[in-house]
C-alpha cells in the first residue's frame, strides 16, 4: 500500500520543491517501488510506491487530469473494482488490469464528488487537489488499514500517511501532547484524532477532510451503529448469509502482487481467516504462509485458568487441517521487549497501547518480510464481528408466562450452560435485570471513574495537574465499564469512526515492505454481523455459536469448539526477567529526565520489575504489559523532548 503526502499553502505562495523533497526523504523506506512528486502553484502532492496488487505494479502517482484540473495521489486497494468499472463505464473491452485503482478513484470523484467515499470498498486513502476551485479533499476508508495525519495553521496545511513526513518539516512544532500521553497510559481510546504530538492530528477512518482558504472541515460518512436488525427465516439462512459475506471479505483480500501470508494463533478468528484463505488459494494451486508467535518458555504456570499462553499446538492443527499451509513458528528469541519498543517508536513516532505485544509483532513482521510476503492477513477485529460471543441469553421474558415459564427458564439455563440453579439465576435472570440499572447509576455518579489507577504507570500528581478525571468526564468515558447493550459492547471494541488500529497497521506494513489486511474489518461484513440477531451468537450456553457452525468442515474440532482463550505475550514476564539489565538501564535514563519523572510513576514501574524476582503470576505478567512496558514506551517517547 502506497504512502502519500502533500502541502497546500493557504496564503497562495508556491510550494517549495525542497519541502516536498524533505517529506519524500523522510518516507524513503516506504517507496520500494519508486517515488514521485507533483506541484503547481500553491499545492504539491507526493507518493511513495509500494505495489500490493497486480494493477498497482504499473501505477505512477501523483497524476494530473488536465480535462478537469484535478491532481490526485492515493494508496488504495479497491475490493469492489468490477462493480466500479461497470458503474463508471470504464470497461471498454480492453484489459481491466490496465485501469488502476487510483484511476477508478479519480473517475468516482468526477462522478460523485465528495459522495464517492460511499461507493469505494476496501483499504484506501487519497487526496484530490482541485486546481480550479483551489480546494483540497482528503479521505480515508470506512474501517481499513490506512492512515492520514495532518498539520494546519493559518498559512499552511500539510498531510502524510506517516507523522515522519510532517516531523521533517521545520514549520511543524514538535511539542508532546500530554493529554494523549495520559490516554495511552490509562488505556483511554480517545476520539481517534489526537496523536503524541500536540500539533499533529489524525484523520480517523470513515472521515473526509476539506481545506481551502476559508478554513478546514472534517465529516464522518459511515455509521454502523445505526444498522437495523436482520430478520431471516431460519438459522441456516443466517449461516448462509454470514459465510457468503465472510468468504467474500477474505477472497477480495487475496489479490496480491506478491505471496500472501496470515498471522495464525490458536483461536477462531485467525483460524477462520486462514481456513477460508487456504481454501480459495487451493483452487488456483497456491499455498498460504502462516506465521505463529510461540513462547520461549512454558507460560502455563502463570496463565489464568480458561486461558492458554502457548498457541502452537492449536495453530498447527489448523495449518495441517487446511493442507496447503506452510506453518512458520516465530519464537522471537532474538528481540527483547525493550528493543522492539525502540523499533516501534521509530515506526509510529508515538507510544502504543499494546506495548507488551511489540516484541512478537516485530519478529513476525520481520519473518514475513524475509519470506517476501506482500500481503499479510489478520483477524484482529474478529472478537466484535465474526466471533462475537453473544451477550448471553435473557430468560426474563419467560417469567411473564407465569409458573410454567418460570420453570422453563430455569431448565433452559441449567441444560444449556450446565450451571447450578443459583448460578443460572445470576447469569440469565439477575444480570439482564441489574446491569442496565448499574450502568445508569455508574454513568450518572461516575462510580469507578478512577479505576485506571490500578493498572496505569501514570503519576497521580500529573493526572491531577492535567485534570485527567475531568477530561474523561467531559468525554463521557468510564474506564473498564461494560455498557449493558450488546451493540454498545461491540461498538466499544470496533470503535467506528475513531479507531487508530488501521493507521497503526498501515505504518507497520510500510516499515516492513508489505500490506496488512484484515477481512474482519470489511465494511459489508461488519454491517451484516452487527445486524444478525444476538440469538445467532449464543445458543444453549454455547458462545460464538455462529462462527463455530460456519467453520464446521473448515477447522478441526479441537480449534472450532475450543472454549479457552489464547493469551498474547503470555511469557512477557519471563522475557523481561531475562533482559532485566536492559530494562533497569532504561528506567535509570527515565529517572534523569525531568518530564518523564513528572509524567510517570517510576517507583511503581521499578516495583513491577523487582516483583519478577519473587516469581511470576498471571496478575504480575499482566502488570508487566500494562504498567511496566506501557510506561517504558511512553517514557522512551518523552526522551525525544526537552523538559517542558
Amino acid at each position: 500500500m502506497n504512502a502519500i503526502f502533500g502541502i497546500l499553502n493557504l496564503d497562495g505562495a508556491p510550494v517549495a520543491a525542497e519541502e516536498l523533497s524533505v517529506m519524500q526523504a523522510a518516507l524513503a523506506f516506504w517507496g520500494l517501488d519508486g517515488a514521485q512528486v507533483w506541484n503547481a502553484g500553491a499545492a504539491g502532492l507526493g507518493c511513495l510506491h509500494l505495489a500490493s496488487t497486480p494493477e498497482a505494479a504499473g501505477e505512477r502517482l501523483p497524476f494530473y487530469h488536465s480535462a478537469s484540473g484535478l491532481a490526485l495521489t492515493a494508496g488504495a486497494r479497491l475490493d469492489n473494482r468490477l462493480e466500479l468499472l461497470n458503474d463508471l463505464g470504464l470497461r471498454t473491452g480492453g484489459s481491466q488490469a490496465a485501469v488502476t485503482d487510483a484511476e477508478i478513484i479519480l473517475h468516482a470523484y468526477l462522478r460523485w464528488g465528495e459522495a464517492c467515499v460511499l461507493h469505494l470498498e476496501g483499504d484506501w486513502h487519497f487526496a484530490v487537489w482541485d486546481e480550479r476551485n483551489q480546494r483540497l479533499f482528503l479521505a480515508r476508508d470506512h474501517h481499513g488499514n490506512t492512515g492520514l495525519y495532518y498539520y494546519h495553521n493559518a498559512r499552511h496545511f500539510a498531510f502524510a500517511s506517516s507523522k515522519k513526513a510532517l516531523l521533517a518539516l521545520e514549520a511543524v512544532p514538535k511539542k508532546p501532547n500530554l493529554l494523549r500521553i495520559s490516554q495511552l497510559l490509562t488505556a483511554w481510546p480517545g476520539d481517534g484524532t489526537q496523536t503524541g504530538y500536540e500539533h499533529i492530528l489524525r484523520l480517523p477512518p470513515a472521515h473526509y477532510l476539506v481545506v481551502n482558504t476559508s478554513g478546514l472541515s472534517t465529516n464522518r460518512y459511515w455509521f454502523p451503529e445505526n444498522v437495523s436488525e436482520l430478520r431471516l427465516k431460519s438459522d441456516e439462512d443466517y449461516l448462509e448469509a454470514f459465510m457468503e459475506a465472510f468468504t467474500r471479505a477474505v477472497s477480495v483480500r487475496l489479490r496480491s502482487q506478491r505471496p500472501v501470508g496470515v498471522t495464525l494463533s490458536g483461536g477462531l478468528d485467525s483460524g477462520a481467516v486462514t481456513a477460508v484463505a487456504a481454501g480459495v488459494l487451493r483452487e488456483s494451486g497456491e499455498s498460504l504462509l502462516a506465521f505463529t508467535s510461540t513462547p520461549v518458555s512454558d507460560p502455563s504456570q502463570y496463565t489464568d485458568v480458561g486461558r492458554f499462553g502457548d498457541e502452537t499446538r492449536l495453530a498447527a492443527e489448523t495449518a495441517r487441517y487446511s493442507g496447503n499451509v506452510e506453518h512458520i513458528l516465530i519464537p522471537a528469541g532474538q528481540v527483547t521487549p525493550l528493543a522492539a519498543i525502540e523499533r516501534m517508536l521509530w515506526v509510529h513516532d508515538e507510544p502504543l497501547h499494546a506495548a507488551g505485544n511489540q516484541y512478537w509483532l516485530a519478529a513476525l513482521l520481520d519473518a514475513a518480510r524475509q519470506r517476501e510476503v506482500g500481503s499479510l492477513l489478520t483477524g484482529q477485529m474478529g472478537n466484535a464481528v465474526i466471533s462475537w460471543t453473544g451477550a448471553g441469553e435473557n430468560l426474563l421474558p419467560l417469567l411473564r408466562q407465569g409458573e410454567a415459564g418460570f420453570s422453563q427458564a430455569f431448565e433452559a439455563a441449567r441444560r444449556g450452560a450446565k450451571l447450578s440453579r443459583w448460578r443460572a439465576v445470576r447469569r440469565f435472570l439477575l444480570k439482564p435485570l441489574v446491569l442496565p440499572v448499574m450502568y445508569q447509576i455508574r454513568s450518572r455518579f461516575r462510580l469507578g471513574a478512577n479505576v485506571w489507577k490500578s493498572y496505569s504507570a501514570i503519576r497521580p500528581e500529573f493526572a491531577r495537574r492535567i485534570g485527567l478525571e475531568r477530561e474523561m468526564a467531559e468525554a463521557g468515558y468510564l474506564p473498564r465499564f461494560t455498557p449493558p447493550h450488546p451493540l454498545q459492547q461491540r461498538l466499544a471494541i470496533i470503535q467506528p469512526g475513531r479507531s487508530i488500529l488501521g493507521a497503526s497497521w498501515h505504518e507497520k506494513g510500510g516499515a516492513y515492505g508489505l500490506e496488512v489486511r484484515d477481512p474482519t474489518q470489511d465494511r459489508r461484513l461488519i454491517e451484516l454481523c452487527l445486524a444478525i440477531p444476538e440469538s445467532q451468537y449464543q445458543r444453549q450456553g454455547v458462545d460464538r455459536w455462529l462462527v463455530r457452525r460456519a467453520m464446521q468442515g473448515h477447522l478441526p474440532d479441537a480449534v472450532r469448539m475450543n472454549t479457552r482463550r489464547g493469551l498474547q505475550a503470555a511469557d512477557l514476564g519471563a522475557r523481561l526477567l531475562g533482559s532485566r539489565h536492559e530494562v533497569e538501564a532504561a528506567l535509570a535514563r527515565l529517572g534523569q529526565h525531568e518530564l518523564a519523572c513528572q509524567v510517570l510513576d517510576l517507583k511503581r514501574m521499578q516495583g513491577v520489575l523487582a516483583s519478577l524476582e519473587r516469581g511470576l503470576t498471571p496478575g504480575l505478567n499482566e502488570e508487566c504489559g500494562t504498567i511496566l512496558l506501557r510506561g517504558l514506551m511512553v517514557g522512551m517517547f518523552l526522551l525525544r523532548f526537552s523538559n517542558c
